[in-house]
């Protein structure tokens, strides 16, 4: 029977209670929810279903996904985007948007696994976008959820599950993940692969206060920022890179074997200009690190820098010998120590000329 043989999910570290949004904001709406998940300022529906896919691809094999549908209740096109950063053929991805979207999708892959023996990696995400200062923005929480559809496997009958009000009282209202996260909870962890601890993601969570809340949910733009002072790279410039910026690829020399990152036109080593990808570790340590205060940043962080104060930046030693230049992020820059571990995540960088520009960040391993 077609069915799911393997999830990932992705919860923000980050949450707020209903109690502490009430008191500060005067109201709060979501009837049954005592808490609820905030993305964090550089979070979207995008990085949380990419983070979500990364956990599941880290216990499955690549070639078992022959479609990735990205599902979300929000108008955002970004199933080409989720593939590229995962390492799929974008060509293979698709968008299902609508309330509904994620029980769409998991319908649909397990169909289609019935009758055509097609594997699906479906993705529901979901991140708020109403205005913070409404009270339709009080019960909108943030999570993705990550399931594999092949052939054979364990079996949905669809439809929330007993587990759904349980979820939406810690999490809030996810949207097109709300089902698919719920019914996560249901699942043995002894017939799936994957790590599917909702609930110890759950207890680690860090609870912030409503006015951190309204500066991780972006705004507009401070004046100022609308052009570039330093950091610009052009949209086609940007894309070429989108191995190395999404998936840490780098290049080997195919003449003297030196490892490069980022790509380069020319071996540093022998001048060569012939090149095979080298995808680099994803763990490392902090080799040097510093922190941008105010006035520092280019003026394309300067949004960030307003909403949420200084950030981190350090010079990582990956595990595999590269050293490359990131921002850091889910940290306190005061906690930053060389030696430190941390891991790659997917990450919102900056938005210029009306595009997001995605990459790489470390965040603590």
């Amino acid at each position: 029977m077609a069915g799911i043989v393997a999830a990932g999910f992705y919860i923000p570290r980050s949450a707020i209670t209903s109690e502490a949004y009430r008191k500060a904001a005067g109201h709060f709406s979501g009837d049954g929810i005592a808490e609820k998940s905030v993305a964090e300022f550089d979070e979207d529906e995008i990085t949380m279903a990419v983070a979500a896919g990364d956990r599941l691809l880290a216990d499955v094999n690549l070639g078992m996904v022959h479609v990735l549908a990205f599902a979300t209740s929000n108008s955002v096109t970004g199933a080409a985007l989720v593939a590229e950063a995962l390492g799929i053929d974008p060509a293979k991805a698709r968008d299902v948007r609508g309330a509904d979207a994620g029980e769409m999708a998991l319908a649909g892959a397990i169909e289609i696994a019935s009758r055509d023996e097609i594997q699906t990696l479906v993705i529901a995400a979901e991140a708020p976008r109403s205005d913070p200062s409404t009270t339709e923005e009080d019960p909108l929480g943030a999570g993705a959820v990550a399931l594999l559809v092949t052939s054979e496997g364990v079996p949905w009958s669809g439809g929330p599950g007993p587990s759904q009000s349980a979820i939406r009282r810690k999490v809030g209202d996810v949207g097109a993940a709300s089902v698919l996260l719920s019914f996560l909870t249901t699942l043995e962890p002894s017939k799936i692969t994957g790590d599917i601890d909702v609930t110890g993601a759950l207890k680690s969570r860090e609870y912030v206060t409503y006015e951190r809340y309204l500066a991780m949910r972006r705004r507009a733009s401070p004046r100022g920022t609308e052009y570039s002072q330093g950091a610009y790279v052009s949209l086609p410039a940007y894309l070429s890179e989108k191995k190395a910026r999404y998936r840490l690829v780098g290049e080997a020399c195919t003449e003297c074997k030196r490892v490069h990152f980022p790509p380069r036109e020319a071996c540093l080593g022998c001048g060569a200009r012939s090149w095979v990808d080298i995808p680099l570790k994803r763990t490392g340590t902090v080799y040097a690190n510093t922190v941008i205060g105010k006035g520092a940043a280019p003026s394309e962080f300067l949004e960030q820098q307003l909403a949420t104060g200084d950030y981190a930046t350090a010079v990582v030693e990956l595990d595999d010998g590269p050293r490359i230049t990131a921002m850091l992020t889910d940290v306190e820059p005061a906690a930053v120590r060389i030696g430190m571990r941390v891991r790659m995540v997917f990450r919102r960088i900056y938005a210029q000329e009306g595009f997001v520009r995605y990459g790489f960040k470390f965040a603590p391993a």
